[in-house]
């Protein structure tokens, strides 16, 4: 047999304000790489009402990072500073339940919590 053996790479977490509250529709930036050929690209997810978020898997596609974003404004109870989550510091966990043996199962970052700052009236 001749070949590569591939992952999935997801990432799955929580945003909350300062107080702990959960913060909905949240931008969520997914930065991934492509280790073969050196490129990146971002894909976009969003904060669910309970503030959680699960990224599609992204099959041989590193997750770098994740931007946090609040891009409605005062909606989900005020705005938001961004804040970047450098995922390449984190070890993710490997789900091997359907590998094979070529694909070797779904590398996931998991718990990932994401807490946002509200602006202040200096920062706008």
């Amino acid at each position: 047999m001749y070949g590569t053996p591939t992952f999935d790479y997801q990432a799955e977490g929580y945003v909350a304000d300062e107080e702990g509250n959960p913060i909905e529709g949240i931008q969520l930036k997914v930065t991934l790489g492509n280790t073969s050929n050196n490129s990146a690209e971002e894909k976009i997810t969003y904060s669910d009402k309970d503030g959680k978020f699960v990224t599609p898997k992204y099959l041989d596609q590193m997750i770098f990072s994740l931007t946090a974003e609040d891009v409605d404004g005062a909606k989900n109870g005020g705005e938001f500073e961004t804040k970047e989550i450098d995922l390449t510091k984190m070890k993710p966990e490997l789900d091997e339940t359907n590998a094979d043996n070529w694909y070797w199962g779904v590398n996931v970052y998991k718990n990932i919590l994401i807490v946002m700052s509200k602006k202040t009236a200096d920062k706008e």
